[in-house]
């Protein structure tokens, strides 16, 4: 068990929020409702879930576990320095730091990155005319929800995103983002042009990346692109679009990102999650645990990956 596993593990997240915040603690269910929140000061709007270690401000959007509320309360960047507020704060002594130090080092880079680069990718969507056209035709997209769900387009020609960064990284930390990858000495977008990018975002950061084909503009003999970033790169414990889902009861769950979105548009609510493919065993841990005691419906495809 690592220092993060450990703490939080150790560590009762209804104590620890309200030690530092203060604010009126009133159990409700399965969860904790406190006031106001401690981010932007609503009433009844801020609820802890103890059973998954994790909160939710249904007004402001803020949510994650103790870690996110250190980060983001404190307004502390830096993973590490995360870590050592939180020791601080709780009491329980680090154990294996210089190794957590160097890997919240690039966990702090690549969050920055990300987040970055699902601006570029969605400034992009915006200024590209064809691409809104299509969104709007197939699937009546128009430009404000592109913004609300901060849907992105990866360009027209190769590189949009390596030319927006190049001079704000250094090579390691944009290949540790895996949003580039090396060819012959050079870096190049993961993504190729021509396609939607979705961000998967939790609270306000964003953990992972997936795309679809946007202008169905290749053969069928051409080279399939990726359409999901590889597991190794996503930020802890991220497997599935919009999976601040899984705060809400009922929960509504579907395949792909357009399916999720077309069905927030009609509920005018957030509460739908999409599993954008075959999800790991721990995936399927991570939503079982969060669903528990919920209702819960199912939306999918009458096909093999439905």
């Amino acid at each position: 068990m690592n220092d993060f596993e450990n703490i939080k593990q150790s560590t009762d997240i209804t104590s620890f929020i309200t030690s530092q915040a203060g604010g009126e603690v009133k159990k409700t269910g399965g969860s904790i409702s406190l006031n106001p929140c401690p981010f932007c000061n609503h009433k009844d709007c801020f609820k802890i879930f103890p059973g998954t270690k994790s909160y939710k401000c249904f007004s402001c959007g803020q949510s994650g576990d103790m870690f996110r509320f250190v980060a983001d309360y404190f307004k502390i960047a830096d993973r590490y320095q995360v870590l050592l507020k939180a020791s601080e704060l709780t009491g329980i002594a680090l154990t294996n730091s210089h190794e957590v130090k160097e890997r919240s080092a690039a966990d702090s880079a690549r969050e920055i990155i990300f987040n970055r680069a699902a601006e570029i990718y969605n400034v992009e969507l915006l200024a590209q005319p064809k691409a809104l056209d299509i969104l709007k035709e197939t699937r009546d997209y128009s430009p404000k929800d592109v913004k609300k769900y901060r849907i992105g387009f990866s360009g027209m020609t190769r590189n949009l995103l390596y030319k927006a960064l190049k001079d704000s990284f250094d090579r390691e930390a944009m290949l540790s983002s895996g949003l580039f990858v090396e060819h012959d000495g050079k870096l190049f977008d993961f993504f190729a042009p021509k396609m939607f990018v979705f961000p998967h975002i939790m609270g306000k950061q964003v953990h992972d990346f997936s795309a679809k084909d946007a202008l169905k503009h290749k053969k069928k003999t051409a080279i399939i692109p990726p359409y999901r970033l590889k597991a190794e790169y996503r930020l802890p414990n991220a497997f599935f679009y919009n999976q601040d889902a899984l705060y809400y009861d009922p929960v509504y769950i579907v395949e792909g990102q357009h399916d999720a979105i077309q069905l927030m548009r009609r509920l005018d609510r957030a509460n739908v999650l999409a599993m954008t493919g075959n999800p790991p065993g721990k995936a399927i841990e991570h939503l079982q645990k969060h669903i528990r005691g919920k209702s819960v419906y199912l939306a999918f495809d009458q096909d093999a990956g439905g």
